[in-house]
This record gives C-alpha cells, sequence and structure tokens, in this order.
C-alpha cells in the first residue's frame, strides 16, 4: 500500500472517483484514509 499515499498525495480526486471507500473528500477538501 506504499502508493496510497503517493495517490493521495497526486491526485485525490482520481482516487475518490475510482476507490471511495478508500480516500473520502471532507468538507474542508482534505482527503481522508477511510482504512480506519
Amino acid at each position: 500500500m506504499g502508493e496510497l499515499c503517493t495517490i493521495l498525495g497526486t491526485r485525490p480526486l482520481e482516487i475518490i472517483k475510482m476507490s471511495p471507500v478508500i480516500g473520502r473528500v471532507r468538507a474542508s477538501g482534505d482527503i481522508a484514509v477511510g482504512m480506519e
């Protein structure tokens, strides 16, 4: 899962579209990892 950090930092919007379970968008616009 080393790529996860890189992807989140590179294209957060793409992650949300592809895997909403892994990445979630907060009202502030920050990326919250839904792994917890």
